[in-house]
């Protein structure tokens, strides 16, 4: 669920969100219509989850942002959020609330540059700032990183700054063409292959945290190999991951896509 469209404080070069400098929030509204049609579900099974992801989730501030979730009952409520908002009232607040939070990061300082503030300069100090006070506060979370540069030379070293971080997950997404961002080059396809094998191995190496992707793979195989029935890797030909837009559109399948007409 998208609370607002506005990303502060950083405007990062490969975003795919047309309009993450204006801040349109959700209705209340929105989020009751939601809670209703999803509360049964929260009820009923322990692991559904609702994400506030779409842009930055605190820009709305901790009053509205509990407005928001309100609503809903039974569901685990979490939030990815860029961590450079995050304070020791903002920890107090998620941890009231037993929200999950994933931090966007992409790696040590050096792999990081492409995500900046609105002024253009790296934001690296201000979102480990906001991760250290995650870390004072003895909360979990989880991390995603965007590589722009795949190069297998730099994999380990990128996988260990995340073990050194402390999140328990990690999930990596390749940059692509979606959405408004237009990379600057295209990466050759045996380059990501070639940076995937080396992340693979560094993490073989030390798998002490969850390696989203290549858990992801390890899963399906293991379901197919061991011909177990009602996997959902297998059962369905996708696996759809519904976003809510601020004004309530809904996109089924890519959040990329929303905000966007034919």
């Amino acid at each position: 669920m998208q609370p607002t469209t506005l990303c502060l404080p950083l405007d990062c070069q490969y975003c795919y969100l047309p309009f993450r400098k204006v801040e349109q929030r959700m209705p209340i509204e929105v989020a009751q219509a939601v809670a209703a049609s999803v509360n049964t579900w929260g009820r009923d099974d322990s692991r559904f989850e609702v994400v506030w992801h779409g842009g930055e989730p605190l820009s709305v501030g901790r009053e509205y942002l509990g407005e928001l979730m309100a609503p809903f009952e039974g569901v685990k409520h979490s939030v990815q959020t860029n961590a450079a908002l995050i304070n020791d009232a903002w920890c107090e607040f998620l941890l009231a609330r037993n929200v999950g939070v994933g931090v966007s990061i992409d790696g040590p300082e050096d792999m990081n540059t492409r995500r900046v503030n609105r002024g253009g300069r790296p934001a690296h100090r201000v979102i480990t700032r906001g991760i250290e006070r995650l870390k004072a506060h003895h909360m979990p979370f989880s991390a995603i990183a965007v590589i722009s540069d795949p190069d297998p030379a730099r994999a380990a070293r990128f996988y260990e700054f995340f073990v050194d971080l402390g999140c328990h997950s990690l999930g990596v997404n390749v940059e692509e063409c979606e959405g408004v961002n237009a990379p600057a080059r295209v990466v050759a396809p045996e380059r990501i292959v070639e940076f995937w094998a080396a992340l693979t191995e560094a993490w073989e190496a030390n798998p002490i945290i969850r390696l989203r992707e290549v858990s992801r793979v390890l899963e399906f195989a293991a379901t197919v190999l061991e011909g177990a029935s009602g996997s959902v890797p297998v059962v369905r030909r996708w696996d759809p991951l519904p976003t809510i837009a601020h004004d309530g559109g809904v996109v089924i399948l890519s959040p990329e896509l929303s905000r966007f007409r034919r």
